[in-house]
């Protein structure tokens, strides 16, 4: 669906990336188990591990049996990079790499090195690119990339059928579908540049998750009609997925190693008379990845496998590596490294925690607290035959009362940066659950913003918030709990008003 290639040739392509990749690596191995994959230089024994011959095979595999069903019928797939949500982007992220490191060796073989300089400021973002103001790029990229790559953008009939945000047909028993221009697909604008070596956006605050990203996290529709992958290629989709991750660690595998020291918090209560303190591990910057949670992973994977953390789905949506860094309250996984290697960087539970192990904190009060204010839809007439039937509708401004509310994640990192919820967590719901309860009284749909007020009449709910502002400045996905706690109290002094009126 990325190209108009047929699959031996893309096949063959990629397989030779992948015989350069392991050359350039040596000894190297690439291990699975059902739930990760990893990239290392040392073979372990509890992990499947894929020699350059295995995932050459993986990957013939993986082309040799995509189907897609149409209606009654199954079709194979046999032209482009199959689509899927564990495979399209990595696949066609490598397919499009091997035209960008050919074409950018040859420049420095014709010395033009200036114009390689140009491609620092250029990254691939799993199989979009960004590149910021490069006219050097624009220059070349009809040299880069082969005519292949351009498919017809355009393909709206009335027999086709919607798969995420192409659209298929058939044509005289062949699948055609709406796809792009993978050589210019410039999906970015100020507000979303991603990392150049991460995974997520800059301001992640925006709900953006461009292109694939969004794909990949909110396709969890039935996939009875849609393509089918067979389980050994989820296999691949990791494989190919820390290749990828691996990419520009492999360019320095030849340099000095930029070891990096980690400061742990570790405890565990099953140790009789454990003590909390501080644990060091040192990591090699240039075979790691970019953010903290790499680290931690790597860590536990190579190091150390009895430390305890929470992570998910590292990409700053589920709110589960939540911890304190170097004094600030985030999460792992949108927290870069810092490459001061000079400077060990320390890592911490959540403060104003009960521990339950190392870096997982207790997180039983702060969700009974969220708990208790009904996160949900309430209306007083409705019936237990509108559940599910009937729709709440909103208007373009109502709607918009929600936004920079209910992005949040729950992670806790603003409750337990508040020294009001440090001293009064018994009491004071805390910014995170507070944002959480104005979210449902602005909310048009709702009927029980009197009752929500009311449950929160008492000195302590509410108003132990003292606008330290210690919240917004370190929620990681840049919301503001601070003024929606404001605007809690502008309406419980109204609500005060209207009980005096009528009483």
């Amino acid at each position: 669906m990325y190209t108009t290639l047929p699959h031996d040739k893309i096949n063959d392509q990629l397989s030779k990336l992948i015989k350069w990749c392991y050359n350039r690596e040596g000894k190297i191995y690439i291990c699975t188990s059902e739930s990760k994959g990893f990239f290392s230089a040392t073979e372990y024994k509890s992990y499947k591990s894929w020699t350059c011959s295995d995932l050459c095979s993986a990957l013939s595999f993986l082309l040799d049996n995509i189907y897609v069903r149409f209606g009654e019928n199954l079709y194979k797939q046999v032209v482009g990079i199959p689509m899927g949500t564990n495979c399209a982007p990595l696949v066609a992220d490598l397919f499009l790499y091997t035209y960008e490191k050919e074409f950018i060796q040859n420049l420095q073989k014709q010395r033009k090195h200036d114009d390689v300089k140009c491609f620092t400021g250029t990254s691939r973002y799993l199989d979009d690119i960004l590149t910021i103001d490069n006219p050097v790029f624009e220059k070349y990229k009809d040299v880069i990339y082969p005519q292949e790559l351009t498919l017809n953008k355009a393909n709206f009939t009335d027999t086709e059928t919607p798969f995420l945000d192409l659209n298929i047909k058939i044509v005289n028993g062949e699948i055609h579908t709406s796809v792009y221009d993978k050589r210019d697909d410039f999906g970015f604008n100020i507000v979303n540049f991603p990392w150049l070596d991460g995974d997520v956006p800059r301001l992640p605050s925006y709900g953006i998750y461009i292109s694939q990203l969004i794909r990949k996290k909110t396709f969890r529709m039935s996939t009875a009609g849609i393509t089918k992958l067979a389980p050994a290629t989820r296999a691949v989709g990791q494989l190919i997925q820390t290749r990828c991750a691996q990419t520009a660690a492999a360019a320095v595998t030849d340099k000095q190693p930029r070891m990096k020291k980690f400061s742990v918090y570790r405890w565990d209560p099953d140790k009789a008379g454990d003590k909390p303190k501080l644990q060091t591990y040192e990591v090699d910057l240039n075979t790691c990845g970019p953010m903290v949670l790499d680290a931690l992973i790597k860590i536990k994977n190579e190091l150390d496998p009895t430390l305890t953390f929470r992570r998910s789905c590292r990409e700053g949506i589920c709110g589960s590596c939540s911890m304190n860094i170097g004094g600030l309250n985030t999460l792992a996984c949108l927290c870069k490294i810092d490459d001061n290697t000079s400077k060990a960087t320390k890592i911490y539970p959540l403060p104003h925690m009960y521990v339950i192990k190392d870096l997982v904190p207790d997180m039983s009060n702060f969700y009974a607290q969220y708990r208790s204010i009904q996160p949900y839809l309430k209306k007083k007439e409705a019936s237990e035959q509108d559940v599910g039937k009937k729709q709440y509708l909103q208007s373009v401004q109502d709607r918009a009362k929600l936004d920079g509310l209910y992005e949040c994640i729950l992670c806790a990192c603003c409750s337990t940066s508040c020294p009001s919820y440090w001293w009064n967590s018994d009491k004071y719901l805390g910014p995170a659950v507070l944002m959480q309860a104005y979210r449902w009284m602005v909310d048009s749909r709702d009927d029980f913003t009197q009752e929500r007020l009311a449950q929160m009449e008492d000195r302590f709910s509410v108003y132990r918030c003292h606008t330290i502002m210690n919240c917004t400045k370190t929620c990681p996905k840049g919301l503001n709990p601070g003024l929606a706690i404001g605007e809690i109290k502008k309406m419980m002094a109204l609500y005060d008003n209207t009980k005096q009126s009528t009483a």
